[in-house]
């Protein structure tokens, strides 16, 4: 049995050098085919294993990454202002010490967090701060990472930068339109204010950010967030800016304010140069206030014009955070309210409902407004489009949608009735 078996062997081996054998029949060549395929015989279990590793190993380091960014997640969600201590104790036990991707990926998710919720950007970089003292002082680690993301977004937003489809930086191209980008700006400027970045950094931004041409609109929110008086030079490129025919009405405005607001802020600081005292307080109170009006009638002359709500929501959680600002903003559209043709003051009326609706403002944000054009009216009137009949139509708007606490005087002053309301 051996004997025979060692001969089928020694037979079956003879076939390899036998010319006979060495070319196969066309049509067993293509039915060989049609089964296997055309895969190369030297080289199909190199690749095969070396393919079944990487995807292996690509889907081992990808879980890992994910179970990072859900536990980081997770700690941030629960952040506040009180738990600030505890939840840094319980994300060093989570997490403790890392290995410099890692750390990386805990950096990029600190990033997505803060321009997806760039409401809670002081809180999430208070943590952000605290975290990387901790890792610098253990593990040597710093947060490059997190501003070369920052700068990235920058450099991608408003120069000729590009981003290498194989770089670690790739993934901000996702973060695309307006709302990110001017959430990109936030961010910098409060990484700046909270000195995760020098001061002098502000000159080369302004520079870069002025000089170019495709996001205008971001020039304004820019420069308006700093508050600062721009210099000749930076008005007159925004005057070039403003010649360029492809201008919309929307970047006429904002540009336009820019330099309006600039000359204003001069005027007033001549006028209360007068002695130190006085210009301390204006510069506290009368310069922010003026500040935040001239903002508040940009971004509603900007809504007349455009009829984004959404500029005006972005306006509201961003520049009036907190009641009297929100009392303001009220103020100031009853105000444009009163002073426009019935077109607009219906617009605004709608503007309002959306903005109550929504609980971007509150009922209280809104008869605080009223009260607040009803404390000025005799000097407000003679600007005013019928006045009084403007005054009824908004106090009927606002029986309807439940408006009446402390205005009760005002519905009793002209004569319209409370008992009906809805």
């Amino acid at each position: 049995m051996e004997v025979q078996l060692n001969s089928n062997i020694n037979l079956f081996l003879s076939f390899k050098s036998n010319a006979e054998v060495q070319e196969l029949d066309d049509n067993v060549l293509e039915i060989l085919v049609s089964i296997f395929g055309t895969t190369d015989k030297n080289k199909k279990k190199k690749l095969l294993k070396k393919s079944n590793i990487n995807i292996l190993k690509n889907h081992k380091m990808q879980n890992k990454k994910d179970n990072i960014v859900n536990r980081v997640n997770l700690i941030l969600n629960k952040l506040s202002e009180t738990n600030l201590d505890v939840l840094t104790i319980e994300f060093l036990e989570n997490i403790n010490q890392v290995d410099v991707d890692t750390f990386e990926e805990i950096q990029k998710t600190f990033y997505l967090k803060i321009i997806s919720e760039i409401n809670f950007i002081k809180i999430y970089l208070q943590f952000l701060k605290v975290l990387g003292l901790i890792y610098w002082k253990v593990q040597s680690y710093d947060l490059s990472y997190f501003i070369s993301i920052v700068e990235s977004k920058f450099r991608l937003d408003y120069t000729e930068h590009d981003i290498a489809p194989e770089s670690k930086f790739e993934f901000v191209r996702e973060f695309d339109g307006e709302t990110k980008r001017i959430n990109n700006l936030i961010l910098i400027k409060n990484l700046i204010e909270q000195k995760f970045l020098n001061e002098t950094l502000n000159d080369s931004l302004d520079h870069l950010i002025i000089s170019q041409t495709v996001f205008l609109p971001d020039i304004y929110y820019w420069f308006n967030s700093r508050n600062k008086e721009l210099s000749n030079d930076e008005k007159n490129k925004i005057s070039e800016l403003l010649k360029l025919p492809s201008l919309n009405s929307r970047e006429i405005v904002l540009l336009e304010s820019l330099i309006n607001k600039t000359n204003k802020i001069k005027q007033i600081s001549n006028v209360t140069s007068s002695t130190k005292q006085t210009t301390k307080i204006i510069e506290s109170t009368e310069i922010k206030t003026d500040t935040l009006k001239l903002e508040l009638d940009n971004i509603l002359e900007e809504y007349i014009l455009i009829r984004s709500i959404d500029e005006i929501k972005y306006f509201i959680e961003n520049r009036c955070s907190d009641a009297i600002s929100k009392n303001k903003f009220c103020e100031s559209i009853l105000d444009k309210y009163f002073k426009s043709n019935k077109e607009i003051s219906n617009e605004l009326i709608e503007l309002l409902k959306q903005l109550i609706k929504n609980q971007i403002l509150f009922k209280s944000n809104l008869s605080r407004g009223l009260l607040l054009i009803n404390n000025n009216w005799k000097d407000k009137t003679p600007d005013y489009n019928k006045p009084v009949e403007k005054m009824k139509g908004i106090l009927n708007v606002l029986k309807n949608i439940g408006i009446t606490k402390n205005i009760e005087f005002l519905f009793e002053q002209y004569k319209i009735s409370l008992t009906n309301m809805h």
